[in-house]
């Protein structure tokens, strides 16, 4: 048999739970803080309009963009970091939906914090990387060996992504 990816937005004590349960035998999660058993790690940076005049910069600090109109998510809202949590608590709005926040960012109504992997090759988009590095882990959790489909699935993911 092949793989059932299914996205779900669960917490964490349910996937586990459902991998006890054998009704998922994988589970991949996003966790800005270090991981269990990291499956791959991506930058995280502030996303602006190509044509903002911080666009350029090789990193920016919350300092650089507190001033600018801010749109925060559930990553910022749920970090533990006081800085994302700032940016979170000063936002004009705070959007869920990554194609929605993307558009309004195009749109030139503020600035996110996002994944780099989340505008690549979004032309009309920049990333910036924050100056302290952050990173967002995708971790895996398994109950079990995972069976070889899900092993050739984590691997795939391993080479493409990183």
């Amino acid at each position: 048999m092949g793989i059932d990816a299914s996205p779900a937005r669960r917490r964490p004590i349910r996937c586990h739970r459902a991998l006890e349960r054998d009704e998922m035998d994988l589970v991949v999660r996003s966790h800005v803080d270090a991981p269990p058993s990291p499956l791959l790690r991506e930058r995280l940076g502030w996303v602006m309009p190509a044509s903002h005049p911080l666009a350029g910069a090789s990193m920016l600090e919350w300092s650089d963009v507190r001033a600018t109109p801010g749109l925060s998510n559930r990553l910022c809202q749920q970090s533990g970091r006081e800085w994302m949590q700032a940016f979170d608590r000063s936002a004009a709005l705070r959007i869920h939906n990554t194609a929605s926040l993307l558009a309004m960012v195009r749109a030139g109504l503020g600035m996110t914090l996002l994944p780099e992997l989340a505008v690549l090759g979004l032309v009309d988009l920049a990333f910036v990387p924050c100056a302290e590095p952050e990173w967002r882990y995708l971790a895996v959790h398994t109950q079990a060996l995972p069976s070889p489909a899900v092993q050739e699935f984590a691997a795939a993911l391993h080479r493409y992504m990183g």
